[in-house]
Formats: C-alpha cells, sequence, structure tokens
C-alpha cells in the first residue's frame, strides 16, 4: 500500500499570508484605523480586513492602491526578511590597511558582504616615475 506523498505548504499560501500581515504591520506602524486606511486607499474596509486577516485574495489593483495610500512600494510586499537591504556608511578613513609599500597601498573597503562571504579590497599601485 503506498502512502501520500507529504507536501510542503502551497507557497501561494505562504505569499498571502506574507502579504496579509505586512498590510496589517503597516497600517499599525502608520497609526490608521481600518477606516483611515480604506478612505485613503479607496479600498472598502471590510475588504482591508479581509485581506488583514487572509481571508480573501486581493487583486493587483487593490494591493496597488494599499500600499499607495500606505507610502509602501509593491514589491515590498514579497520581499523576504534576509532580502532586505542594509545599508552601512563607512569613510575612507576607516579601511584597515593591510599593507603599504613605496608605491602600492592595499585597503579593505567592504569587510564580509553576504554573511562573510565576500570581501572588497582595494589595491592601489602608483605609475614609476
Amino acid at each position: 500500500m503506498q502512502t501520500a506523498p507529504q507536501t510542503q505548504p502551497d507557497s501561494m499560501d505562504q505569499h498571502l499570508h506574507q502579504i496579509a500581515a505586512r498590510i496589517h504591520g503597516w497600517r499599525d506602524e502608520a497609526g490608521y484605523t481600518l477606516q483611515e486606511l480604506a478612505d485613503r486607499s479607496g479600498v472598502a474596509a471590510s475588504t482591508v480586513h479581509k485581506i488583514e486577516k487572509n481571508q480573501t485574495v486581493p487583486t493587483i489593483s487593490v494591493l496597488l492602491k494599499i500600499c499607495t495610500a500606505l507610502e509602501r512600494r509593491p514589491d515590498e510586499l514579497l520581499v523576504r526578511d534576509e532580502d532586505e537591504v542594509h545599508v552601512a556608511v563607512r569613510r575612507k578613513a576607516d579601511n584597515p590597511r593591510v599593507g603599504k609599500q613605496e608605491r602600492s597601498t592595499i585597503e579593505q573597503t567592504a569587510p564580509s558582504i553576504a554573511n562573510g562571504a565576500l570581501d572588497v579590497w582595494r589595491v592601489t599601485h602608483a605609475p614609476s616615475e
């Protein structure tokens, strides 16, 4: 007797759950009630509620209206947390210098990008006179 293969949760369901959670979180962040978001977006409060509770599948036009009202980019609805961009400012004076010879300098400009998978170095070699 064969058993049915175990299936992983449907990725569409995961995405819909993520969209619902993001919209609810963004609305809370903005301090809007359901009605205030409805008024700003032109989407019925009941529809926003159903989206947030994952009780309906929103159309793209509804999602675009909600994103516009919340001043968010639509692509933010599906970005995974680990994909979020983190920005760091690093001044040239902060770059550690590994070596400096008469005409050459080696400095690390961006250490440990992608969890240590990549380091960026600048090698400067002055032309001979």
